[in-house]
Parts: structure tokens; C-alpha cells; sequence
């Protein structure tokens, strides 16, 4: 379900831009990571995310949204209200910063009956956004959900991510093969690495998954077909300098069509 906007939703939005102001005050907020070390980054949203959980006035302010939809608020039982910082270009991918691959809620021991939403409190663009996979639905895909251990992880795996900056050995969930309906299924092998992870077939590294979004090799055979849609190459930030790879965004068609897919990784798997 979608909701348009409304004063309650819009308050709450409000409520958090306003603490995210305070805490990276005088530096913009939607420019931090391109003005400061990753480390003071860190520094920042760690407490930040804490403050606006435990924040009386986030409660009462969520508490007059589900109002406002019409919940029943006494047989209606809600979790604190958590807020998300994910920035760009491999800037910070762990711990606090971390850009959740993809899954499915469950596999973080969420309930079948709860009810997860999201509210954006910056504008939706086709650079910020979240992705869903409606094809995936109805589909059993293969995952590691089983080795995630959800009290484990509310006693030490949230208590401790203020300490991954460069890589997040915790254990999250995620989808464990994205090639699974292609003919390229048990063939691909993945490695961690810029924050992601990178796609090896007989062991040349054919793709990098980052954020969700995948990247395929290219050369310069194959690289015109990728900028000739429109598609650029994955950016590596390091130290405040940028560094674009050779392994280029794939199309909106791989994403949803397993041929297609498959017909892109040959191409990334001949430029590897």
C-alpha cells in the first residue's frame, strides 16, 4: 500500500529532518559525506539514529499517524520508529551506514503479520529511492536467513555497528544467488568487497553488487551499449577522491527479466 502525504506523516518527516539538522549543524546534511571523513560521519549518526528512536515526540508523533490511518491504538502494537542513513557511492555501506542487499523482512525474523512502512523524509529520486521486486514475490529464492540469529543479533549485532566503517562482519541475511534463473545458476561465486559484493564465474570477477544495484563488467567491446542508454560506471570513493571502475550500471530489463539478465552477464562475463 502507498499513502499520499498528510499533516501526520509530514510532522513526523519534519520531527527527524529537524534532529538530523541539529546533528550535522553547520554542514547540509544531503552533502556530509562529500565535506567529512567517513569517521566523523560515523560519529554523527551513530547517536543521531539513537536520539531519534528514544525520542519522546517521535513516539507520540507515530502514535498520531496510525491514529490518523485509522488503527485501532489499543489492539495496535508498534516497534519505535528507527531512522535510516544510507549515502552514495560506496561512502559508508556498514555498521551505522549499512546498504541493506537485497532480502526479504522475514529473514530478519519480522513476523508474517507485521506491517513494515517507510516514510521519506527527502525527496524520491531515481538516486534515492528504494528498490522492490514484485517478481520475487511469489517466488522461493535461495537466501542464508538461516545462519541470522534474531537474539543474538538485538544483544550485540545493533550495539555494536558504530565499529564497521570498512567492512560488516555481522551477519545479515540476503539473497545468495541473483543468477538463479539464468543459466549461469551454481556457476557464480561471490566475494565481499567495496562494501558489496563482487560475481566471479570461472574465476574472473564478471559483476559487483552494491547497494542493491548491480554493476557488470564492461570493455570496450561491450562499454558503448552501456552509455549509449545512459548507463555509467560504479564510482569508488576513497579518501575523498573518486575512482569510476570499469564495471557499469546493468539496465532496468535485467532487474526483471531472467533472459535478459542472462544475456547481460554473457556480455560481462566475455569483457572479464
Amino acid at each position: 500500500m502507498v499513502y499520499t502525504p498528510r499533516t501526520t506523516s509530514q510532522a513526523l518527516c519534519e520531527h527527524a529532518w529537524q534532529l538530523i539538522a541539529e546533528a550535522f549543524h553547520p554542514i547540509d546534511p544531503s552533502k556530509a559525506q562529500f565535506e567529512m571523513t567517513v569517521e566523523r560521519f560515523v560519529e554523527i549518526i551513530a547517536p543521531l539514529k539513537t536520539r531519534f528512536t528514544h525520542h519522546p515526540r517521535s513516539k507520540q508523533l507515530l502514535t498520531n499517524l496510525l491514529e490518523d490511518v485509522g488503527c485501532d491504538l489499543d489492539a495496535t502494537y508498534f516497534d519505535v520508529p528507527k531512522l535510516r542513513i544510507v549515502s552514495s557511492d560506496g561512502y559508508l555501506t556498514s555498521g551505522v551506514g549499512y546498504a541493506y542487499k537485497s532480502h526479504r523482512d522475514m529473514w530478519y525474523a519480522c513476523p508474517p503479520s507485521q506491517i513494515n512502512w517507510w516514510l521519506p523524509i527527502s525527496e524520491i529520486t531515481e538516486r534515492s529511492a528504494l528498490v522492490i521486486h514484485p517478481r520475487y514475490f511469489d517466488r522461493a529464492v535461495k537466501n542464508n536467513s538461516a545462519d541470522f540469529d534474531a537474539y543474538k543479533w538485538n544483544a550485540e549485532g545493533r550495539r555494536s555497528a558504530a565499529q564497521y566503517i570498512d567492512s560488516d562482519p555481522r551477519p545479515h541475511p540476503h539473497l545468495q544467488d541473483l543468477l538463479a534463473a539464468t543459466p549461469w545458476a551454481g556457476r557464480v561465486r561471490s566475494r565481499a568487497m567495496f562494501g558489496g559484493f563482487g560475481l566471479y564465474a570461472d574465476g574472473r570477477m564478471c559483476a559487483l553488487v552494491i547497494s542493491d544495484a548491480l554493476y557488470l563488467k564492461t570493455d570496450e567491446i561491450n562499454r558503448g551499449e552501456f552509455t549509449a542508454r545512459g548507463l555509467g560506471p560504479f564510482v569508488y570513493v576513497m579518501k575523498g577522491k573518486t575512482l569510476p571502475l570499469s564495471y557499469y550500471a546493468a539496465p532496468a530489463e535485467a532487474y526483471e527479466d531472467s533472459d535478459a539478465l542472462a544475456r547481460e552477464f554473457d556480455s560481462a562475463a566475455g569483457a572479464a
